[in-house]
């Protein structure tokens, strides 16, 4: 009979030729239904699901879960195990999922053409076919429009096994989820309630500890002065109770240091004295019990520049192909040094192609174009973290510290055999202001990011003089950032895009 629950028992884990710890002592039980895992990016969120599904596994302690055990990572960059008989299968359970899904069989055969978000719908769609007894999804709705984001939300619902689910995305959090962990390396804390809920038990317990610790501090720093004052009032007692400095014919005094020491005083000071190290102590253990959260600084240098020239980029009027029988139709599109611009429109719709082709046409110096595509494969991710220690000293130092103000851990990134797409997503993002770009140019910035670096990086773009053109699904993100919209909609015979 499989086992309907995951248990984690006294866990440790960390990677080879890295320093850290990911995992210490980790104990976490899991039964049906959806918990949600949130952390900053890079703090071991994928690390969690992959020991759940046994891709990898424990340096001690033991997972104890269920036999079949799906995970769905990150990344699409090739097709899931599985695909090919999923989207030939003609029985009941695959054509219910490839409804559910909007899956069209002609996809798989498309897979380096396919739109990310589609990858992910067959990603999904593969693993619920499996009908596993734990599912573990990393970050399903990344690349999503909000009729997509709602199938894929409607499909999970429907999930009735052991579901472990890594998002950045607090809506599908809040209505899946009745749990969530909290990752944040050496430990992983799991709360009952969905993110909201889980969310505000945290900053209670963060506030209850706060407050707990302020004040085990002011009670060490009291105990530490009357500890002193009376060290201060032992040794001057003792001064005073010393025959040395006596005139050796002072009989007088030497009586009564004789006097003082018959009557206890010097042991009444002594075991004062022992009495308060030992509150000392038990003061110094009370705070040391009491957790400790580091603060990191998150305030963003302004960078780049506005450019002097007129125009950025320029396409002309025409019509880009999207795949048999499928196009997308544009006016000229001019881009200027101090345009804020918004890309939006539906999956496949052509933002990216798009995106690619300004990239592609654009006369601007390498050096002053900063691009960021919509997904970063393995291999262009390690090329990345070659890259960043080759950079000389003050320039390494100012993108490392961009990266720990963006959320992620400099030393940990360096360390890592292949970063998180958000930590390389950072890294990118703080290796091209570096350069002064004039133009930035980012598919799907918020992708792969946990919440709070989505709000610094906001906070970095918000501050940038260069020119933006930003493609997103996250309506409040571009809001912020943009005024100028590129609005791609349907029409009967393909896209459209109009400016606004």
């Amino acid at each position: 009979m499989a086992e309907n629950f995951l248990r984690f028992t006294d866990v440790d884990f960390g990677y080879e030729n890295s320093p850290d710890t990911i995992f210490l002592n980790l104990n976490l039980h899991f039964t049906p239904g959806w918990t949600g895992v949130t952390g900053a990016n890079g703090s071991g969120k994928s690390t969690l699901l992959r020991l759940a599904c046994d891709e990898l596994f424990p340096a001690s302690g033991n997972v104890a879960a269920p036999p079949l055990a799906v995970y769905c990572p990150q990344r699409t960059d090739n097709p899931p195990a599985g695909l090919g008989g999923f989207m030939a299968s003609t029985g009941r359970e695959a054509v219910l999922i490839k409804a559910k899904l909007g899956l069209d069989d002609r996809w798989p055969n498309q897979w380096p053409r396919l739109s990310h978000g589609e990858r992910k719908r067959l990603q999904i769609g593969a693993a619920l076919f499996q009908a596993p007894d734990l599912l573990a999804v990393d970050e399903p709705t990344n690349h999503l429009d909000a009729p997509a984001r709602d199938i894929i939300l409607a499909a999970l619902a429907d999930f009735r096994g052991i579901g472990l689910l890594v998002s950045h995305d607090r809506d599908l959090l809040d209505r899946l989820c009745a749990a969530m962990v909290f990752v944040d390396p050496p430990d992983a804390i799991l709360r009952p309630g969905n993110y909201t809920e889980a969310s505000q038990e945290a900053a209670r317990e963060q506030t209850e500890q706060k407050r707990r610790r302020q004040k085990a501090e002011e009670n060490l720093a009291r105990l530490q002065s009357t500890y002193a004052d009376r060290r201060r009032e032992a040794s001057r007692a003792g001064a005073r109770q010393s025959k040395r400095k006596l005139a050796p014919k002072d009989r007088d005094g030497r009586e009564k240091i004789d006097l003082a020491r018959v009557s206890g005083q010097d042991a009444a000071r002594g075991r004062l004295q022992r009495q308060m190290a030992g509150r000392l102590k038990q003061a110094r253990e009370r705070l040391g019990q009491i957790g400790f959260t580091k603060e990191h600084p998150t305030g963003i240098e302004v960078m780049g520049e506005v450019c002097r020239g007129d125009i950025l980029a320029f396409v002309s009027a025409g019509r880009i192909a999207l795949g048999p029988g499928r196009f997308m139709v544009h006016p000229d599109l001019y881009i200027r040094p101090k345009d804020r611009i918004a890309l939006t429109g539906p999956n496949g719709a052509g933002k990216s192609t798009l995106i690619r082709k300004i990239v592609e046409e654009t006369s601007l110096p390498e050096d002053r174009l900063l691009y960021m595509p919509q997904e970063i494969s393995a291999r262009q991710s390690s090329l990345v973290l070659e890259q960043a220690p080759k950079l000389t000293g003050d320039d390494l130092g100012w993108v490392m510290n961009m990266v720990s103000r963006l959320g992620s851990r400099p030393e940990r990134l360096l360390e890592s055999r292949l970063p998180s797409p958000g930590e390389v997503r950072k890294l990118i993002l703080a290796m091209g202001l570096l350069e002064k770009p004039w133009l930035v140019i980012m598919d799907e910035p918020t992708n792969h990011m946990d919440l709070p670096s989505i709000e610094r990086l906001e906070t970095a773009l918000s501050g940038t003089q260069a020119a933006l053109l930003l493609a997103s699904h996250d309506r409040p993100f571009l809001r912020a950032l943009t005024n100028t919209s590129w609005e791609i909609g349907r029409e009967d015979t393909g896209y459209a895009l109009r400016v606004h």
